[in-house]
């Protein structure tokens, strides 16, 4: 069965129906990381976040808020997970190979940027974004792309 330990100690998980029953060690209680079909749990390096996977996309945890904070749809059913030693990056296994993704959102808008020749325009931004506020979302980019 599933049991997984962060890197610092600081957690253990076992498996529950639909989800990880989390304990921080040397506190009484736990919480638990819902996934329904749960089949693999992964804390990340610095003991912050897990994942999970099970039924539909893997989930991304913030351990200290015990929420969910984002979701990889890898396109099949994942078995088995790991996070990088540096944390960036989150490999998948299972019917479809092995994926490897970034997860975290400040490297996921960087790899766009990277791949991006301007930012929105105030009109587009408007149409797809109406009640907020104009931003750039690409530093490297000018803030509003010329004509």
């Amino acid at each position: 069965g599933l049991l997984a330990c962060s890197r610092d100690g600081r957690y253990v998980a076992t498996p529950a129906r639909d989800a990880a029953v989390v304990r921080e060690v040397g506190i009484d209680g736990f919480f638990r990381l819902v996934h329904p079909g749960l089949r693999s749990l992964a804390f990340g390096p610095s003991g912050e976040y897990a994942a999970t996977a099970g039924l539909g996309p893997v989930r991304i945890w913030q351990l200290s808020s015990r929420a969910e904070v984002g979701r990889l749809l890898d396109h099949g059913q994942v078995t088995n997970l790991v996070f990088a030693q540096d944390g960036r990056f989150l490999a998948t296994g299972g019917e479809r190979g092995i994926n490897v993704f970034r997860w975290r959102p400040k490297d996921l808008i960087d790899e766009v940027c990277e791949r991006l020749v301007r930012n929105l325009g105030r009109d587009d931004w408007s149409k797809l974004f109406p009640d907020e506020p104009y931003v750039a979302t690409c530093s490297n980019l000018d803030a509003e792309p010329s004509g």
